[in-house]
């Protein structure tokens, strides 16, 4: 079996860099059930598009980083919501972080996260933006915040 991770040009990317799993072996299937054209989509030379970003360490371990699918674009940057959730989970209060794309007319998506609160803690919109704003590249840095619950 080989694997090689790409970029979106579909050139290899570096060691510790993220990209889609490429996967070509002869245990890969040949491609979905009479469905030529779903084939088409995920297959290109042989190989096996993932559809998982993972990442590479110098010891040949790979590391999952998100699904393609729930990729964010927004003005043409790729966002990867798993990123951001991440962060915004390391602020004090928050018990768990869901992170979507919102459609836009002038961006494609926009970068929306859903709170939830830790009990007996609040959250402070203006200060999680805050805190986004410094830990994260400001395409990234949620345009919407909706809180909701406490975690219990």
């Amino acid at each position: 079996m080989q694997i090689k991770i790409v970029d979106e040009n579909m050139r290899q990317v570096a060691v510790g860099e993220v990209g889609e799993l490429l996967i070509k072996g002869p245990n890969v299937m040949d491609g979905y059930y009479k469905a030529h054209a779903a084939t088409a989509e995920v297959f290109s030379d042989g190989w096996l598009h993932s559809g998982d970003f993972v990442r590479q360490d110098e010891d040949g371990f790979l590391f999952f980083e998100g699904l393609k699918k729930r990729m964010i674009i927004t003005s043409g940057f790729n966002v990867y919501p798993r990123e951001v959730e991440d962060i915004l989970g390391t602020f004090p209060g928050v018990a768990s972080v869901v992170v979507e794309g919102k459609p836009d007319t002038m961006r494609g998506e926009i970068v929306c996260a859903q709170i939830k609160v830790k009990e007996n803690h609040s959250v402070d919109e203006r200060e999680l933006l805050r805190f986004a704003r410094r830990e994260l590249s400001p395409y990234k840095v949620p345009r919407e915040i909706k809180f909701f619950g406490i975690d219990k």
